[in-house]
């Protein structure tokens, strides 16, 4: 995925990351460029270093990074495993023309739903994967359980949730926030600006909210002045806040 982190996909693999290298476990991660971020190897600790390869141009959706290809080709036989995570059609493509001959860790995180066109040209290549991994691992065990393209796999299936790190409020934002909004009902919701989190629905739903709700929405992403737009449209700024 991308790198800086943007978005759950690649903070789920920067946590693992970081979790193994402060056992003492090598763990790298190998990921593409976004925001023009330079790329190169950058050291997180004495365990683990980010790769970051350049992202050159984007198809359905899909940024794609060719020298990813070439990068896992000249480093994959220095792991004993390699931790693949679904949907990323450039990676699967990585490995698979990598050579690479030990273990495989597949982290599914949701099928591909959208891209449908996609999906016809990366089936066969998906099949493979599933075929390779050693080991696939889902965020719930609803994913894996439900997702039409594991049903014949369930022998090495598990899952593994998400962690998150404590998270410790700042006294002082929270008073600022329930001050501007003294008496209101809040609804805060946190995540990447992309088109599957559902946040123009979201927004929709202002329009049927009384004054004394409001929605107040963080994170930062390709959708931010699509949504900012939107609310200005549907004449929600009193119900509804980009932060």
């Amino acid at each position: 995925k991308f790198y800086p982190i943007r978005g759950g996909v690649e903070k789920v693999m920067y946590d693992l990351m970081l979790g193994l290298s402060e056992r003492h476990v090598h763990c790298d991660m190998l990921c593409a460029s976004t925001e023009d971020f330079p790329t190169g190897e950058l050291k997180i600790n004495d365990f683990a270093k980010v790769i970051v390869v350049p992202t050159k141009i984007k198809v359905a959706a899909t940024m794609l990074a060719p020298s990813m290809l070439f990068k896992l080709r000249k480093i994959a036989n220095k792991y004993d495993i390699i931790h693949i995570h679904h949907p990323d059609p450039m990676a699967a493509l990585a490995l698979f023309l990598s050579g690479y001959r030990g273990k495989v860790m597949l982290h599914w995180h949701s099928d591909i739903l959208k891209q449908k066109n996609l999906l016809k040209i990366y089936r066969s290549l998906q099949s493979w994967l599933i075929k390779r991994a050693d080991l696939i691992v889902g965020t719930t065990p609803v994913y894996v359980e439900k997702s039409p393209f594991l049903q014949h796999v369930k022998h090495k299936i598990d899952y593994i949730p998400i962690g998150v790190d404590p998270i410790i409020a700042k006294d002082n934002l929270v008073d600022e926030i329930h001050m501007e909004n003294k008496g209101k009902f809040l609804l805060f919701s946190l995540g990447r600006l992309v088109e599957y989190k559902g946040y123009e629905f979201l927004i929709r739903s202002a329009q049927f909210l009384d004054n004394n709700h409001k929605i107040i929405i963080g994170g930062k992403g390709p959708l931010g002045e699509t949504l900012q737009r939107l609310i200005v449209e549907l004449g929600v700024q009193d119900k509804v806040q980009l932060i």
